[in-house]
């Protein structure tokens, strides 16, 4: 079994299989013939992450196992061209490419909503604020802030002062 460290990672749904453990993984069902319930106890793998790496071996091969996969600018044009201009349907990319379903049409909503520009990869969560350069610009954010608390505790202390004999 897997060291402390993992299954913790695991419990916060955190972990992902390496290359490796998900080759060792498929190996166990085609090459030694465990049960498809043997294999989710031994590595701790629901059945239906084990069916979809199964599947995705079957149809795909070892390539598939590999994770995260990045695709640039010009291959999803390539796809994209294929489907609009060679008339290629999205379940024959979806087996040709090894791209899902889901996201192919992802990059065909992005294209047709931002063209090009759409299909780039983008940086997800919230943006950074921008840290101020100089000494004059901190002081004023600083003093933005002041402002903003100062307000908070006037509300909380009017909240509190029409509150305090409701009880």
């Amino acid at each position: 079994m897997y060291n402390k460290r993992v299954k913790e990672l695991k419990e916060m749904g955190k972990y992902q299989f390496t290359y490796e453990e998900k080759l060792n993984i498929v190996r166990a069902r085609v090459e030694n013939y465990k049960t498809l319930k043997a294999i989710c106890e031994e590595y701790d793998i629901s059945k239906s992450h084990l069916c979809r790496l199964l599947k995705d071996y079957r149809e795909h091969g070892k390539e598939s196992l590999k994770n995260t996969k990045y695709y640039s600018a010009e291959y999803k044009l390539k796809v994209i061209k294929r489907h609009f201009e060679d008339g290629i349907s999205i379940a024959d990319l979806t087996r040709e490419t090894g791209v899902q379903y889901r996201m192919l049409k992802q990059w065909f909503s992005d294209y047709q909503h931002r063209g090009e520009e759409g299909l780039t990869n983008r940086k997800r969560g919230r943006p950074r604020k921008p840290q101020p350069n100089t000494p004059e610009e901190k002081i004023r954010q600083l003093e933005i802030e002041n402002e903003v608390l100062r307000a908070f505790l006037e509300e909380c202390e009017r909240w509190d002062a029409k509150n305090s004999g409701t009880k």
